[in-house]
């Protein structure tokens, strides 16, 4: 008896693992499940946790107006007084797509599979681990400024196949989580592959390679080439860079609300977070602050027998949060933020800009690809799309805190 067909399994990915992989992600990835989104068509603010509503990009752009100034037609005229023709005026963000992709081989043995129930269980556990994989190289770049850096190497190495990453702050981030084996790295500009992890912050390379102290580590692609990643909050927190076409220097209204990095690492206070939640609310609407497990706990400690301790579910994906002041925010873990880094976020003032949602890609036989010389094919999953933000002066950040 023949095992199933390549038809098959196309459309067991296509009908029954798509769905799922698109309905993960979007819990998964805990900054797309807080972030809300903005309707082009009417203008509105929406914000929904679970499901987040996503904004339809066209030719690989979609644009957002920001308000620059408020309108000059509000004046209290005495009397047969003159009226004051006014409007606001406006300023344009440009927000351009980033193409995520994940791809995961399927086996000849899995072809010669004869039920097709136990294939879908087969391909179910390959689609967790790809869309898991996505996920977490997402939530990542969903921190970072889009240079696509991951972290830096600690000491140098001279035709060396034993790479040590530069711990983070606090220590919490295992960045060989962000590397798995097979992975493509630039290292200050050197290209290796990552043959193995070997502990936390440890992997070996599969080829001897040549760097300096504190070389910057980068993802490439399949062909050696620059990765170009999405537009993080750390470029959208940045008080002086251009970010999504606008310069804060022509536009003040273009600046986060507070940003605070004292340049050397200072312990996490409460007045800090009151400080940066009340500048974030000048203009927004905070609802979630945002920090790895040092400072969560360090936060923890800081209420106890000050202000009430509530421990709850907050977002559709499941993640957990503790109130801030009586619960006008809440205070979220992320183990793949930052760990010295905490986020006053504004979620109505965000989006997710969706130029195509997950879909498999068209290979040779229905959405799989051939691999040349063997027996085995591929699925490669794909979104392209890209955060936007249309108020940066809703959000803060402190930096530079330990707990």
């Amino acid at each position: 008896m023949a095992g199933i067909t390549l038809n098959d399994v196309s459309n067991i990915l296509e009908k029954i693992i798509r769905p799922a992989v698109e309905d993960q992600l979007y819990n998964r990835v805990i900054l797309w499940n807080m972030f809300g989104g903005f309707d082009p068509g009417t203008g509105d603010l929406k914000n929904k946790n679970a499901g987040v509503l996503k904004t339809d990009m066209d030719n690989q752009t979609f644009y957002v107006p920001t308000l620059q100034a408020h309108s000059n037609g509000a004046v209290t005229i005495a009397e047969g007084g003159t009226l004051v023709s006014g409007k606001p005026q406006l300023d344009q963000a440009a927000i351009s797509a980033r193409y995520a992709t994940g791809t995961f081989q399927i086996t000849k043995q899995t072809l010669a599979i004869r039920d097709a129930g136990i294939a879908v269980r087969q391909l179910d556990f390959y689609m967790k681990q790809n869309v898991l994989a996505m996920a977490i190289d997402l939530n990542r770049q969903g921190y970072n400024d889009g240079s696509g850096t991951i972290t830096t190497a600690a000491g140098s190495g001279t035709a060396a196949t034993a790479l040590t990453f530069t711990a983070s702050p606090n220590g919490d981030i295992d960045y060989t989580l962000y590397t798995p084996p097979g992975t493509i790295l630039s290292i200050g500009g050197a290209q290796a592959t990552v043959a193995t992890i070997v502990a936390k912050n440890q992997i070996t390379l599969a080829q001897a390679t040549t760097w300096s102290n504190l070389a910057t580590i980068k993802k490439l692609d399949g062909a050696g080439g620059a990765v170009v990643e999405m537009d993080g909050l750390n470029e959208a927190l940045s008080t002086t860079s251009t970010y999504q076409g606008i310069n804060p220097s022509t536009d003040p209204s273009w600046v986060a609300a507070y940003v605070s990095n004292p340049g050397s690492s200072v312990n996490l206070a409460l007045s800090d977070m009151y400080q940066a939640f009340l500048q974030a609310n000048r203009t927004g609407n905070c609802k979630y602050i945002v920090m790895n497990m040092t400072e969560f706990l360090k936060y923890g400690s800081l209420l106890q027998g000050q202000l009430r301790f509530d421990y709850k579910e907050v977002l559709g994906g499941g993640w957990k949060g503790l109130d801030f002041m009586g619960g006008n925010a809440q205070v979220v873990l992320d183990y793949t933020c930052p760990d010295d880094h905490i986020y006053f976020l504004s979620p109505e003032y965000w989006t997710i800009g969706e130029m195509k949602p997950f879909e498999w890609e068209k290979g040779t036989d229905g959405v799989l690809l051939r691999i040349q010389g063997t027996l085995n094919y591929e699925a490669t999953g794909t979104w392209f799309g890209n955060f936007g933000n249309f108020k940066r002066s809703a959000n803060a950040l402190l930096a530079n805190r330990v707990g």
